[in-house]
């Protein structure tokens, strides 16, 4: 019984353990990277990538990477070779997704061809990879 009792505070101990030591890093990212890089954006969210010891730093739909201290940014893409895959992108594309039912499409231009049944919006949008690029974000 009491062996029972010492394994589930063992196990709930390093679950705390490991919870605050993510907590940790966040907060030290968070403290360090402002203070070496004056003028940083406010940072929205820093959550693990899949690379260990690399930490996603989010900023608006800016994202750049960095190490557990902050001693270290990289910005650009980060690309998963087996599957060559863009996570960076991918990441990007799920934080500015638009909801099409949500949009007020009683005020938009509307050209119909066919049934209508697919839609295609257009717009510029102020981001540092459209800026880049000059084009606008296109999606159907």
């Amino acid at each position: 019984m009491n062996n029972t009792l010492l394994r589930a505070t063992l196990a709930t101990a390093a679950i705390a353990l490991f919870a605050a030591n993510g907590y940790a890093q966040e907060a030290v990212i968070r403290e360090n990277l402002p203070k070496r890089i004056p003028g940083l954006p406010q940072i929205d969210e820093v959550t693990k990538s899949p690379i260990a010891g690399l930490y996603e730093v989010r900023m608006g739909t800016e994202i750049i990477y960095t190490d557990e201290r902050g001693e270290y940014i990289l910005e650009g893409s980060l690309i998963e070779t087996r599957t060559r895959t863009n996570l960076t992108e991918a990441r990007i594309d799920k934080l500015t997704a638009i909801d099409f039912s949500k949009l007020p499409l009683k005020d938009a231009i509307v050209w119909k061809q066919g049934t209508g049944a697919a839609s295609w919006w257009c717009s510029p949008l102020p981001t540092a990879a459209t800026a880049r690029s000059s084009r606008p974000r296109c999606s159907r």
